[in-house]
């Protein structure tokens, strides 16, 4: 599991990481607006929790 901060939110560092099978959680900011509304747009109440700890 990796984390990342806004800086690291870019496309090569993404394919880098999935390329590899990683798991990454990063920030996303409006300076990328097509992924931002598509986070934004996300329905987070029909999300079911797989794990918690």
């Amino acid at each position: 599991m990796i984390t990342a901060d806004a800086l690291h939110t870019q496309h090569a560092h993404a394919t880098y990481l999935r390329e590899r099978g990683a798991h990454y959680i990063a920030q996303v900011k409006a300076n990328h607006p097509t992924l931002f509304d598509r986070v934004r747009c996300l329905p987070r109440r029909e999300i079911t929790l797989d794990h918690h700890e």
